[in-house]
């Protein structure tokens, strides 16, 4: 999903997988829909590596949708 004129709104640490990271919140335009939206982004470094985990939804649908990606940033694990 491309997204343009991205606002990020806030970012804080927090711990995902065991790993420090850092959670970016934000908004922007859905490119190809044309809608705004509300985006996630929690970046974390393992091993050196960096991993991007992303939630987008709709301005509407954004809070519903939520808990689920929060609860699977719980039980994501990354291993060697």
């Amino acid at each position: 999903m491309l997204i343009r004129r991205v606002n990020s709104k806030s970012r804080q640490d927090t711990i995902v997988s065991n790993e420090k990271a850092s959670s970016i919140e934000g908004n922007g335009i859905n490119k190809t829909m044309n809608k705004n939206v509300i985006y996630l982004v929690n970046l974390v470094l393992h091993d050196k590596d960096p991993y991007y985990l992303e939630y987008i939804a709709n301005t509407k649908d954004f809070q519903k949708y939520l808990p689920q990606f929060e609860q699977m940033l719980k039980i994501f694990i990354l291993v060697k």
